[in-house]
Parts: structure tokens; sequence; C-alpha cells
């Protein structure tokens, strides 16, 4: 997936604000070259530009600069607000954005690092299955401060899931492992609700932190 420049002025606007600009602009430009020597891959661009914040920044401003890039390394059109964050998945290269920023949510947020990867396995399976059977969906992420908790909607426009009550009684296993993520999935969260017709299926869950 390709960084637009819209992006990367956005970003350098965060990192100018924390850092000088000469840092500012090396931190970029070392971004770029990483992203020219792996063929354009968007995630190798974001995780650079993520180091060289850690390295460069001090605390205590660190976090809130990394808190910021996240948001916009991660996230899909406007940078969102608050706790709130949406994504598109469209192949697997957004997918593994979603799974690497859902983990890093949950451990800023505290979570133990089991948690952390229980939220991520949880939103592979959902973000697998809506590529495999929808083409792609959208994620969306909110943490919720008052519950101390994780919550995530996986929706997709696909043609709808027919034998839920078979899926969930542990009677039906495809060739992709549909039935087996939803059911893992439903085992993971906390709270957890499916929603699907011949117009798209909708997956809610949420994990305690």
């Amino acid at each position: 997936m390709e960084v637009e420049s819209r992006l990367e002025e956005r970003l350098y606007d965060a990192l100018i604000r924390y850092t000088s600009e000469p840092t500012a602009r090396g931190i970029l430009r070392r971004a770029q070259q990483q992203r020219t020597d792996t063929d354009d891959d968007s995630t190798a661009f974001f995780d650079t530009v993520i180091f060289g914040a850690k390295l460069f920044v001090e605390e205590p401003r660190r976090e809130q600069l990394l808190a910021e890039l996240s948001k916009l390394c991660h996230a899909d059109g406007p940078a969102p607000t608050g706790e709130h964050y949406e994504l598109t998945i469209a192949d697997e290269h957004s997918a593994r954005r979603a799974r690497m920023l859902i983990r890093r949510l949950v451990q800023q947020a505290g979570g133990r690092d089991l948690l952390a990867v229980r939220a991520a396995t949880a939103l592979s399976e959902l973000t697998r299955n809506a590529l495999s059977y929808a083409g792609g969906g959208k994620v969306l992420i909110d943490m919720l401060t008052e519950t101390n908790a994780v919550r995530v909607v996986v929706s997709d426009h696909g043609p709808g899931i027919t034998n839920v009550d078979e899926i969930f009684a542990g009677l039906y296993r495809s060739k992709t492992g549909l039935g087996r993520g939803l059911a893992g999935v439903k085992k993971l969260a906390s709270r957890f609700k499916l929603n699907t017709s011949p117009r798209g299926t909708t997956v809610e869950f949420e994990i305690g932190l």
C-alpha cells in the first residue's frame, strides 16, 4: 500500500512539534528509503518512523509523540480523535496493520502481553474471514476507558453466514477455517455479538484489560 504524500506531511507536522526540523526530516528520509528497499511496504515505512521517534525523542514527550504517530500510521483517512480508530481492510497488508495497531493499543493501555496477543488473534480471524468471503471490510477499534476494555467491530458487505447455529455448535468445518475462527473469537472475547444477513456481516467483540 503506497504511503500518500498528504500523510507524510501530517507525520512531519507531528514530528516537528516534538523535535528539530533536521531530525524530523531525517526520520522521514530514512523511512522513505526503507519503503523503497521493501517494495513500497507501508508497514516498513511506518515502523521506521516509530523507531526514529523512539530513538531521537526524550521522555516524557516521547510517549505523547508515539501515540500521535500511531494514530496517523495505523488509521486510514483523517487522523482519528480520542480513542477511536477506523481502518479499511483491503488486503493482507492492511490486515497486518490492524493486528499491529490493536496489540500496541492494548499494551499501551496496560494490558498484559497475553491479552494483546488474544486481541490480535481475534481480530486476525475476523479480518481473514472478511477478506476471504467479502473481499475486505472495515474495522473499528475503541479503547473503553470507563470499563477498561477494547471493543472491536469488523463489518463487511459479503453474502452473510447462513449456518450460524451449526458453526457455534461445533458441527461445521470449512476448508478455510470459517467456524473455527468465529467460535474461537467468541471464546477469546468477554463480550461477543454477531449480526449477519445477505447484505453483510458485522461481528463485535470486547476484551477486558
